[in-house]
């Protein structure tokens, strides 16, 4: 199986390139995935970074710099589409919520 990644909006989904025969079913997964995460980009370098996110719950949340390091912070939940984000210092970079 072959996978290639190809944009969507702000981020890329990877698609199976011989699961076209699967149809519905692959779609019907792959839109569940889809509604399942969601990506934050920071663009503007901060040490306090709030979320809103429509998964409404608490995901799980892992972050990354912009040279693509996982960086580990505070994560506070507010309710169950808002999230804080603490660290030590400043930077921009996504946070992948799953």
């Amino acid at each position: 199986m072959v996978f290639t990644k190809r944009g969507y909006g702000n981020g890329q989904i990877v698609y199976a390139d011989d699961m076209d025969h699967m149809g519905t079913q692959y779609d019907e997964a792959l839109e569940a995935l889809l509604n399942h995460t969601y990506l934050h980009e920071q663009a503007v370098p901060e040490s306090t970074w709030n979320i809103t996110h429509p998964l409404k719950r608490y995901p799980g949340v892992t972050v990354v710099d912009s040279a693509g390091t996982v960086v580990i912070g505070e994560i506070e939940y507010l309710d169950s589409t808002h999230i804080v984000l603490t660290f030590k210092g400043g930077f921009s970079g996504k946070a992948y919520l799953t």
